[in-house]
């Protein structure tokens, strides 16, 4: 069961009827799917910039998002980077997402900022813009934060990909995960991804899929 999960994967036993998170809410589908519908991307990025055993991970949360507003989760991973190689992942994901990305997101910490400067620099280095967009806390606790996704997920309007294991596993052992960068990072999605939606009363299909102006602001 899900308290036999958690235990085993995470050290943190939570049983699945006060669990937040309900393992029935896990709604599964195939990649190959998603390009049957039109959709969207949007990535946020939780990061931390130190590779130390027990010191956080950098989550990163790929989302597609349809028409109607459904969330199909791309890719959700965790991983230890370097300044230098954080920097050469944020370049790598605009690189492979490009095409289709309409929101690239990364929490602004003062970490962040202090790459700033070297960020800018490969920018002109490779003649490209990584266009990040700002996301902060706000003020919100993390806790709070994460639990605000509950009710997209209990409406069935989230689905995960094969690629989401660490998410999956940071989910079903909140808030008592030892880990939950990649959950944080998925948080961040309601930020900036806000549902394409359906379209309002005389918009176009093609008004509709344009890019919308951000919530966040952009931060290079």
């Amino acid at each position: 069961g899900g308290y036999e999960f958690s235990g085993q994967y995470m050290n943190e036993p939570v049983d699945d009827e006060t669990a937040d998170f309900q393992r029935d809410w896990i709604n599964r589908f195939d990649l190959m799917d998603l390009e049957k519908v039109d959709h969207q991307l949007f990535i946020t990025v939780d990061p931390a910039l130190t590779k130390g055993d027990g010191s956080d991970y950098t989550g990163v949360v790929i989302n597609a998002v349809t028409e109607e507003g459904k969330w199909y989760i791309v890719k959700a991973y965790r991983a230890r980077f370097n300044p230098t190689e954080l920097i050469d992942e944020l370049f790598s994901l605009r690189r492979m997402y490009g095409m289709r990305l309409k929101g690239f997101a990364v929490e602004k910490t003062a970490h962040i900022l202090a790459l700033k400067p070297t960020i800018e620099m490969m920018q002109k280095k490779l003649k490209k813009n990584l266009e990040i967009l700002d996301v902060t806390t706000m003020g919100r606790h993390k806790e709070d934060r994460i639990r605000a996704l509950v009710p997209k997920l209990e409406r069935g309007e989230v689905f995960f990909s094969e690629y989401c294991g660490d998410l999956i596993e940071e989910m079903l052992a909140f808030p008592r995960s030892t880990h939950d960068d990649v959950l944080d990072a998925f948080a961040y999605q309601l930020d900036i991804a806000n549902s394409i939606g359906i379209p309002k009363r005389g918009q176009t299909r093609e008004q509709m899929m344009r890019p919308i102006k951000p919530r966040v602001q952009n931060n290079v």
